[in-house]
């Protein structure tokens, strides 16, 4: 019924009520974008919890076209690009078994879940894989860092979450300690996208260019961050059909000499 009765809707929420808004097209989340701004010229405070598509909506953003390699100045730099991937999903796996195939330059260097857990074998285990990332950025080659495909869960909820909790913490002490800036960075996964640029790389502001792929965000990382104005993409581990990871990759190479 349009803005107007989304407009009562959310006028009628009490404090600290939550509403959720089912948008199944674009202009429903202009519809509640809409309403939310009327609500918020009469007095009401509104915390959101949004997809990018109500971002858009909210600003009055028309879409624009995916980005191409002609967006990157993927010419400056002599190092190689880095795709980190975290997400365990099976699409994941499958998408990078993809890339792998398609793109076999870049070197597949897995960060040893078993090898973490260990509290004997962690310190080698991580700091032998940022020598050899560094090693492989610094010589111009690009380097797809993965976490080992077989899952490990403890025996309850608590000990499957603290198994997560190592196993990022180690996956963010090789992006912290990279002595060579890549030429651009991937992220695969949400969680793992979200940790390294806050904990990793210590990203507080970005300018979001756009979308590299539908869903698949880039971040140009501002000032602050250890490699400020790089270009970060964000891929979310469900997100794409199973070429999408190297789709990504594709788009993210320079123009040969």
């Amino acid at each position: 019924r349009g803005p107007d009765a989304v407009l009562t809707q959310l006028l009628e929420l009490k404090h600290g009520q939550v509403a959720v808004c089912d948008a199944l097209a674009p202009r429903d989340a202009e519809v509640v974008a809409l309403a939310s701004l009327r609500a918020e010229a009469k007095g009401r405070r509104l915390l959101y919890r949004t997809a990018a598509s109500f971002v858009a909506a909210r600003l009055g953003l028309a879409p624009r076209p995916l980005l191409t390699a002609a967006d990157f100045d993927l010419g400056n730099s002599d190092a190689g690009g880095l795709i980190v991937v975290g997400s365990y999903v099976p699409k994941t796996t499958v998408q990078v078994d993809a890339l792998l195939r398609d793109h076999p330059d870049h070197h597949l260097l897995t960060l040893s879940v078993p090898g973490v857990l260990d509290a004997d074998r962690r310190f080698f285990t991580v700091t032998s894989l940022i020598e050899q990332v560094n090693a492989h950025l610094g010589a111009g080659e690009s380097v797809v860092v993965c976490t080992s495909r077989d899952v490990v869960t403890g025996k309850n909820a608590s000990e499957s979450l603290a198994i997560v909790n190592v196993v990022s913490d180690a996956l963010m002490a090789v992006i912290a300690s990279l002595d060579v800036r890549p030429r651009s960075l991937i992220a695969k996964g949400g969680i793992t996208s979200s940790d390294i640029a806050t904990r990793a790389l210590g990203v507080r502001r970005a300018i979001v260019r756009g979308q590299l792929l539908p869903g698949v965000p880039v971040w140009r990382l501002g000032e602050e961050s250890r490699f400020p104005g790089l270009d970060y993409v964000i891929f979310p581990g469900n997100v794409g059909g199973d070429d999408a990871l190297s789709a990504a990759a594709t788009r993210l190479q320079p123009a040969p000499p």
